[in-house]
């Protein structure tokens, strides 16, 4: 977040309008978000305790967390998937097959398993989707078209429209 809101001051310095546009799974400094706002920059970010990935596993139907899944197992790899899951889960082995199954049995991601898929997802430089190309590809087939299915997404899409300029 700091990284974010320094480029965005810079931007913001020349006269542009400008938004910071940051996750909230570690909340930026509040000096931080002060200075930017005072230069008279625009802040949207998630709920708080959430990143991008945790929105899109917590909030988005099971249909397109379905599709996230199969498309993660088909860009990363089974085994890094399930190795990412592990690691959300703290070290207790977890595998992909058994989130599927649970969907099977239930119709639907408990809430436990959609934040254990939106934590892997997002584990530090063995995230599903932590490159350039790999989140552009998510945003074309998923975000994009099913933006507004997610309240929280829809929201912050919502609140960005509102921003002037």
């Amino acid at each position: 977040a700091e990284l974010c809101l320094k480029s965005a001051a810079a931007i913001r310095k020349l006269a542009y309008t400008t938004v910071a546009f940051i996750d909230n799974d570690k909340p930026a400094a509040p000096a931080d978000l002060e200075a930017f706002k005072q230069l008279g920059g625009i802040v949207a970010t998630w709920p708080p305790g959430l990143a991008l990935e945790d929105v899109l596993f917590r909030t988005f139907p099971a249909q397109t967390i379905s599709e996230m899944i199969d498309w993660a197992v088909e860009e990363i790899g089974l085994e890094r998937v399930n190795q990412t899951l592990t690691k959300a889960a703290g070290g207790k082995p977890t595998t992909i097959d058994e989130i599927r199954e649970g969907f099977r049995i239930l119709g639907e991601y408990s809430p436990d398993a959609r934040a254990l898929l939106g934590a892997a997802a997002r584990t530090r430089k063995q995230g599903w989707f932590k490159s350039i190309s790999k989140m552009e590809a998510i945003a074309r087939q998923f975000l994009g078209p099913r933006w507004d299915t997610s309240p929280v997404f829809k929201a912050l899409i919502d609140h960005l429209w509102q921003a002037p300029g």
